[in-house]
């Protein structure tokens, strides 16, 4: 009985590296980080928390 990777067909081992590379690479990616902060913040201020973002700022900068 083959378990793990073995018992998968290739292709979808395959699939599985490709994407962890990719993740890997893209996780400290600059553009990619700053894509996810501007959508972060706006995801922010579209739930109406702009105001408990910019009283919460001093503390970072």
């Amino acid at each position: 009985m083959s378990s793990g990777f073995r018992a998968m067909h290739p292709s979808v081992a395959l699939l599985y590296y490709a994407g962890l590379l990719l993740f890997a690479t893209l996780l400290f990616h600059p553009l990619f980080l700053a894509t996810e902060l501007a959508g972060l913040i706006l995801l922010l201020v579209l739930q109406g928390q702009g105001r408990q973002l910019l009283r919460g700022l001093p503390f970072f900068c």
